[in-house]
């Protein structure tokens, strides 16, 4: 995870890996930082895959209760409903927010 910090205001960017969610034509990851904000921070997500197969496009971005941190499950499924895939789907991240 990459941080900078300027102030109260702070940006964290990362990469997770995306987990299947039962049928593998959902797949979700949780994005974590071990900073608290003053109020929801922005957030953007892009899910991709390295081998250029189905795309996986993104349905949620919620937060998750947390303590001394902020969590944020990402939720995306392919744009073929109930078409499987085994393919590995990684979420790149960006949250920006100014801090408690």
């Amino acid at each position: 995870m990459y941080t900078i910090k300027s102030g109260k205001t702070i940006i964290t960017a990362g990469r997770v890996r995306m987990e299947p969610e039962g049928q593998s034509y959902v797949k979700q990851c949780f994005i974590r930082t071990p900073h608290l904000f003053n109020d929801k921070p922005i957030v953007t997500v892009t899910v991709y895959t390295s081998n250029g197969n189905d795309a996986f496009p993104v349905y949620g971005v919620e937060p998750s209760i947390a303590t001394g941190e902020t969590i944020f499950k990402v939720s995306a499924t392919n744009n073929e409903l109930g078409k499987e895939s085994d393919t590995e789907y990684w979420c790149d991240f960006m949250m920006m927010g100014r801090l408690k």
